[in-house]
């Protein structure tokens, strides 16, 4: 088995009382960096994954969608290695591996997702701004999505928040996007 015997007991603890899914709400925090804990499996929505950096500053660090595995490294470590923050309202639910044929081959499709995704990642960052915002919304997830909050969308594609709030106003303007509800609660429903 990957856990230590440290990281095995907290996992114990952990989903002893989290056998079930959550709903997280955007912008709540599912662990902070150093805490115990279990892995994550993301049913629904995208997450944010960030890391200290020296100085005690956080920076982003990663992020994953409906189908990624987020605090894998509890698996091997004790401590979540990443505080991970929902960027759209998420549904989660406990993950461990099992000693199953199924087990090991999801946990391989898992570790074949976070290497795509880095891949993603890299790409948010590359481009016009509408280039950026648009992979971003679209690595998202199914519509309709709750439009991840300005500094977020900003953080996720090297932007300003001025830029983006420009940007997106601009691409729903021109049909690019379809957005609908209100300013602090604004779902994307289509992305062209």
């Amino acid at each position: 088995m990957f856990l230590t015997e440290t990281a095995s007991e907290c996992l114990l603890e952990s989903t002893s009382r989290d056998r079930h899914s959550k709903r997280i709400n955007r912008g709540e925090i599912v662990f902070r960096a150093g805490a115990c804990g279990t892995a994550w499996l993301i049913l629904q929505g995208a997450a944010r994954l960030d890391h200290g950096a020296q100085g005690g500053s956080e920076g982003w660090a990663s992020l994953a969608v409906a189908g990624d595995i987020i605090g894998a490294g509890v698996l091997l470590r004790q401590d979540y290695t990443h505080t991970a923050t929902a960027l759209t309202s998420c549904v989660i639910r406990p993950w461990l591996p099992g000693e199953t044929k199924e087990s090991k081959e999801a946990l391989l499709q898992a570790l074949v997702r976070a290497e795509h995704r880095v891949s993603e990642a890299v790409l948010l960052r590359s481009g016009t701004a509408q280039q950026r915002i648009h992979r971003f919304l679209a690595l998202l997830g199914d519509m309709p999505l709750e439009l991840p909050t300005l500094q977020d969308t900003a953080d996720m594609t090297g932007l300003t928040k001025e830029t983006v709030s420009r940007t997106v106003s601009a691409m729903a303007q021109t049909g690019l996007i379809g957005l609908t509800g209100k300013q602090r609660a604004q779902f994307v429903v289509s992305i062209a």
